[in-house]
């Protein structure tokens, strides 16, 4: 039995052989475009998903941790581009003495 992500992988994959083969000029165009469809489609599928296994309240509680972890990693990210800075910064004056 396929998942409901696999069936909505299954059903774009369909119509973007038959329609890049109906137009073969714009194929490249057609699957960058069917690529984000599809993304789109099985993201959908898989909030569907989430949401038959999770209640709203869990799914809050979890977006709300991964915001609080992605907040400490951009600050993270934040601290090593200042001290690349100041690096920078030494480098240069040690250059110049």
């Amino acid at each position: 039995k396929k998942t409901y992500a696999q069936a909505a992988e299954s059903a774009v994959s369909k119509s973007t052989v038959s329609k890049s083969a109906q137009n073969p000029e714009k194929t490249e165009k057609n699957t960058a475009h069917a690529s984000i469809h599809r993304k789109s489609k099985i993201s959908e599928v898989r909030v569907a998903e989430t949401q038959n296994v999770h209640s709203v309240p869990e799914i809050t509680k979890l977006v709300s941790i991964n915001v609080k972890h992605a907040q400490k990693e951009m600050k993270f990210v934040n601290i090593l581009c200042l001290s690349a800075l100041i690096a920078k910064k030494n480098m240069h004056l040690a250059q110049k003495n």
